[in-house]
């Protein structure tokens, strides 16, 4: 009685730590997929930093000052830059490569690491200033359904927010930031998972519901087209230059791979000989 009484009072423990260790992991992989990375503070992760307080603290103060014409263009000119800056980085000799070739791997790293956070904060900001400027704006007779609106809505942003918070646990910031692709390697493990079960690319289908949840929770036609181009241009960005990464690194490994099989094969052959001479 009294064993099992102290194997109950010691398993408390360890399940509050798992439950605080993921909880800690999930406030993390969503804090670093707005842009900011959790570790060492460095100038560039500094700037972000103080870039988004200062995004946040003029739309928060002055948002009376703000008009929908520069609604629209900021919102048009993160969306153009994120996506023209993650294509650009990876065509042959693109932003990646100049980079590297520059200012050496290391140093081209943590600037495309600042471009990229500042690119994945400034374009969530300026979607959800659209969407709050654009509210009913297209789609009013959603007013008259608010009941169906608010389910679908949040069961889209909660789907969404659950499934790409587990695909970045299981991928890691490394290839959430396509570093992966920076450095020609792959950096984490690929394991068949959680949504990667059912999902070639959890993050690209169904994750994009947070976007259409929520224009929709809103009534934003704005809104529901900048987040079915933003689906596109993820598919476009994987078509055309994250497959063709995949490929080529699965068969520069099957070639390491072989290569090291006859080298081994040959030493093994190699050692019989003798011992069989001897």
């Amino acid at each position: 009685m009294n064993q099992d009484i102290n194997r109950e009072s010691k398993q408390k423990p360890q399940l509050l730590r798992r439950v605080a260790r993921l909880i800690k992991q999930i406030i993390v992989a969503n804090v670093e997929s707005a842009g900011f990375i959790v570790g060492k503070i460095t100038l560039l992760r500094g700037i972000i930093i103080l870039s988004a307080l200062l995004s946040i603290g003029l739309t928060w103060f002055y948002q009376s000052a703000l008009t929908l014409q520069f609604v629209w263009w900021y919102a048009i000119f993160h969306f153009v830059f994120r996506q023209s800056f993650l294509l650009l980085s990876f065509i042959p000799r693109g932003i990646a490569y100049q980079l590297k070739k520059r200012v050496g791997e290391r140093r081209g790293y943590n600037i495309y690491e600042f471009l990229t956070g500042m690119s994945f904060f400034h374009r969530s900001v300026s979607f959800g200033l659209l969407v709050q400027f654009t509210a009913w704006q297209g789609l009013p007779f959603l007013k008259d359904y608010p009941t169906f609106v608010g389910v679908v809505s949040y069961a889209f942003i909660a789907v969404g927010l659950v499934v790409n918070t587990w695909a970045f646990l299981l991928i890691k910031r490394e290839t959430y930031y396509y570093l992966d692709m920076y450095y020609g390697r792959f950096l984490v493990p690929f394991r068949e998972e959680g949504p990667y079960r059912w999902f070639k690319n959890p993050m690209y289908s169904v994750g994009q519901l947070s976007g259409y949840g929520m224009a929709l929770a809103s009534g934003s036609l704005a809104g529901l087209v900048f987040a079915l181009l933003n689906q596109i241009c993820c598919y476009v960005f994987y078509y055309s230059a994250e497959l063709p990464h995949i490929k080529r690194v699965l068969q520069k490994n099957a070639r390491i791979k072989a290569r090291t099989e006859r080298t081994f094969r040959q030493q093994t052959k190699e050692v019989l000989e003798t011992f069989i001479g001897l």
